[in-house]
């Protein structure tokens, strides 16, 4: 009696792995920047048949490219690609996350697919881009007055952030005999967004005529870097003979002193 032993060989084993070189990707969108940023896709063959790999990879609100790849693979084998995440400029600061979804199978057969996920990490960077802008760049003033000089404080950046306003040249304008009055907090405002912010000045009968300049500074920091943008509002004092509207001393007397004579008439 003859035996016969017939061996049934098993497919080969479609086993492999997918991953990033960067668990996490910065992208600067400041403007100037590129806007870019790269890591790399590792796609190793870790079994002993040859394989098909089919990579779709996707990301929330960001453009990835390339976004669809495709790779043959020896037993063995490993494929790189670099893999970019685009964002535009001004992008608001965000994480999101990139996720590949690949399936691999058997380059002959095409069956038993296998499937295997990865991913990473995108940073749009923050920045900062304060501006701010006299709200009246040129005024004429009476002296012996009071008047608010108005700026509106834009914010050109990225992520909501916090502003601090200050008067660069207040100590000047005192010395010149101007009163100067600035109580606002630090501003709080959105990215794209803008707030105004009020400076009183009192102008005194000690400041001479002439022209004057204020000049009003925003700032905010960030990881330790200070921002900061001026704007100036020129003010030309003039000698106009009353105060806050109401009319010189001089004139109010020559006005009841018409208004007496007109009095002693009707008498």
């Amino acid at each position: 009696v003859l035996t016969f032993n017939v061996a049934l060989n098993s497919p080969p084993t479609v086993a492999y792995s997918i991953s990033f070189s960067d668990a996490n990707v910065d992208v600067d969108v400041r403007p100037g920047a590129s806007g870019v940023g790269c890591t790399e896709l590792l796609v190793s063959n870790e079994g002993t048949a040859n394989i098909d790999v089919d990579i779709g990879i996707s990301g929330g609100g960001l453009t990835i490219s390339p976004s669809v790849l495709s790779t043959t693979l020896a037993a063995g084998a490993n494929f790189t690609e670099p893999i970019c995440a685009l964002a535009s400029v001004s992008t608001n600061h965000t994480q999101v996350q990139i996720t590949a979804i690949a399936q691999g199978r058997e380059s002959n057969s095409q069956q038993e697919p296998v499937n295997k996920s990865g991913g990473f990490t995108v940073t749009v960077l923050q920045y900062v881009q304060p501006l701010i802008l006299a709200d009246q760049p040129y005024q004429k003033v009476c002296r012996n007055s009071i008047l608010d000089v108005s700026f509106t404080v834009i914010n050109y950046g990225n992520h909501v952030d916090t502003f601090l306003v200050d008067v660069v040249n207040q100590e000047d304008l005192k010395n010149a005999g101007f009163t100067v009055a600035l109580s606002q907090p630090p501003m709080e405002i959105v990215s794209q967004g803008e707030s105004e912010m009020t400076v009183q000045i009192t102008v005194t009968d000690i400041v001479e005529e002439g022209t004057y300049t204020l000049i009003a500074r925003a700032s905010t920091t960030l990881a330790g870097e200070t921002e900061a943008r001026n704007a100036t509002a020129t003010l030309e004092i003039r000698e106009c003979g009353g105060i806050l509207g109401i009319p010189a001393p001089s004139l109010v007397a020559a006005v009841a002193a018409v208004a007496v004579i007109a009095l002693r008439r009707r008498r």
